[in-house]
């Protein structure tokens, strides 16, 4: 029973990408000007790539196929360099790490406010240090991470209630300085 119900589940996230991309797609159709429905249709896309649901064979061609619509989307909007920060994260779902971290360092340098992007740095520089052993990157990671002005900053002494993740931040943000 509970199997049934988590393919009924499943099934019915499936169903409802479905119809958001049939919607979007009727809605360019009918208003082909509307620049903003190809970055929704690129984005949803994106996310149907990034939920999981997909079986291991389509993957390449949806992947394939949301690089085309972000490009388009880039090309039709006059903003499109926002979606930068978007081609970094389809060519980090591909491993493609050096090239994941140069378009989203790229953006960062239009849009040095997003947090996507920052973000997405950081784990790709994670990623490809664990995927090629390069561990300095891990070091170069943490570093621009403590730089960004979104970080928050690890109290020196531990505070009541502070729990595992006192500990963790600071073994990783404070502790290891020494080490780093």
């Amino acid at each position: 029973e509970v199997y049934q119900y988590a393919i009924s589940q499943l099934d019915r996230l499936e169903k409802e990408f479905a119809s958001r991309i049939y919607r979007i797609e009727a809605d360019m159709k009918a208003q082909p000007a509307r620049t903003e429905l190809r970055i929704d249709l690129a984005r949803e896309y994106l996310r149907y790539i990034d939920s999981g649901l997909l079986d291991d064979g389509l993957k390449d061609y949806y992947w394939e196929l949301t690089l085309a619509h972000v490009f388009e989307a880039m090309l039709a909007h006059p903003r499109g360099e926002e979606l930068a920060v978007d081609v970094a994260h389809l060519l980090h779902m591909q491993g493609l790490y050096k090239a994941a971290t140069r378009v989203a360092q790229a953006a960062l340098k239009r849009a040095p406010e997003s947090l996507q992007g920052q973000l997405l740095v950081l784990q790709t520089m994670v990623d490809q240090a664990q995927a090629e052993g390069k561990f300095t990157l891990l070091r170069e990671a943490r570093t621009r991470a403590l730089e960004s002005a979104w970080a928050v900053p690890v109290p020196k002494k531990r505070e009541a209630g502070a729990g595992p993740t006192f500990d963790l931040a600071h073994f990783w943000f404070e502790g290891r300085k020494s080490n780093a």
